[in-house]
């Protein structure tokens, strides 16, 4: 297995927190995330995305999956912690106590972050520049900046934009040919530590959206989806 590149990391991220989550349920998360796509393995497309913007030991891939930690030491990347079982509840993973724990952990190391950007496994081929241009909106007024898509995706969560620019949840089921959605559509978000210390994220009532290109191919589902990736990157239609 290829071995993971050392970047120049940007400073302007130097108070962030890297956090790629990975849960074991019945081993379908680690088999799909482990899947080589163009060489390498989904995972290690995250790892390297965080490691362009800040240092190695501010990247935390957080799991209970003994595969995914052996597949990210093997590619160079220090594991802090098997993250413990209390995290989970009948194997849904408690994302926002999952990011909490992270940022423990570090504290008690005496590394303390401003930012934790959750970074999603299931990402590939988008440009760093995304990310970057995403962290100047995250202000002193805003909890969180959330990547969205206009398109529907398919565990998303539906937001309205309100006149202040922040994002609340719709609350009407059947949005019908409702215009003006935005969709989260996982690929990251970018959290206030303070704002995440007080309040779970389903609380936050000033997010930010920071909207992606729908044409992209940023998330995968299933191997399916690597297969299709893999096609465009023989055709030269995508590239790191």
């Amino acid at each position: 297995m290829k071995h993971r590149e050392t970047y120049t990391y940007d400073k302007g991220f130097e108070d962030v927190l890297f956090v790629i989550p990975s849960q074991n349920k019945n081993n379908k998360d680690a088999s799909l995330i482990l899947t080589p796509l163009n060489g390498k393995p989904l995972l290690h497309y995250a790892i390297d995305m965080a490691g362009k913007l800040a240092p190695s030991n501010h990247v935390c891939v957080s799991t209970n999956d003994i595969s995914v930690i052996k597949a990210a030491v093997k590619y160079g990347q220090d594991i802090p912690f098997k993250l413990p079982g209390e995290i989970y509840n009948k194997g849904v993973t408690d994302i926002d106590e999952l990011i909490l724990h992270a940022i423990d952990h570090y504290a008690r190391k005496r590394l303390h972050f401003g930012k934790t950007i959750l970074l999603s496994p299931y990402s590939a081929f988008y440009p760093v520049e995304e990310l970057k241009k995403a962290m100047k909106l995250l202000d002193e007024q805003t909890d969180m900046v959330l990547a969205v898509s206009s398109e529907k995706t398919e565990l998303g969560t539906p937001y309205v934009e309100n006149k202040n620019g922040f994002l609340n949840k719709h609350l009407n089921k059947d949005l019908g040919e409702e215009k003006n959605i935005f969709w989260d559509n996982n690929v990251f978000s970018i959290v206030k530590t303070t704002s995440i210390r007080q309040a779970p994220r389903s609380f936050f009532r000033k997010i930010r959206k920071y909207e992606l290109d729908d044409n992209q191919p940023f998330i995968v589902h299933d191997k399916e989806d690597i297969a299709r990736l893999e096609l465009l990157v023989q055709q030269n239609k995508i590239s790191e």
